[in-house]
Formats: C-alpha cells, sequence, structure tokens
C-alpha cells in the first residue's frame, strides 16, 4: 500500500491559509452551528482567492462546491448532514491532514 500523500504537492502558505478558514466553517458545520448553505456560500465567495499551486487545492475547492450543491438539492434532507459530513471529512483528510 502506498501513501497518496507522497506525491501531493504542499498548498502554498496562501492556499493554507483559505484552507484554514474552511476548516473553521466545516468545523462549526460538525458542531451543527452552520448549515450546508453558509459552507456553500463561504466556500463559493472564495474560491477564486485559490492559487493554482500544483497542489489541486484550487481545483478541489470547486469540485467540493459542486458535490455539496448536489447534496443540498438531490440528497433527501434525513440523508444531507451525513452525506455532506463523508464529503467535507474527505476534503480534510486530503488537504488538512492531522499532525
Amino acid at each position: 500500500m502506498t501513501d497518496e500523500r507522497a506525491d501531493q504537492v504542499t498548498p502554498s502558505p496562501y492556499n493554507a491559509s483559505l484552507l484554514a478558514e474552511l476548516s473553521e466553517i466545516f468545523e462549526s458545520y460538525g458542531r451543527a452551528t452552520t448549515s450546508l448553505e453558509d459552507i456553500q456560500s463561504f466556500a463559493s465567495n472564495r474560491q477564486w482567492l485559490f492559487e493554482n499551486d500544483r497542489s489541486g487545492v484550487a481545483d478541489a475547492v470547486r469540485a467540493l462546491i459542486a458535490e455539496l450543491e448536489h447534496i443540498q438539492y438531490v440528497v433527501p434532507d434525513e440523508d444531507e448532514r451525513v452525506e455532506a459530513r463523508r464529503v467535507l471529512d474527505a476534503f480534510v483528510q486530503r488537504f488538512l491532514p492531522r499532525s
């Protein structure tokens, strides 16, 4: 088994600061103090600020927004939070690994 992150380029310090902002709102969603719509809006307003730094984070944020929109409009309400948490957790694991 190989480590996927071994070949992954680390986000630039600038992108890392934007990722830290996203992490905060993801955590508030986990505490149920914000909505899926709030996360979408927050990420949408910042998506164009991400640099193309070869880490893939700029494209991943745009894909995340699209996935959250899909969840909001297609997934039944009772499953929405679980599905959104799955998507957000996968994003966090890829770009915001805990040390």
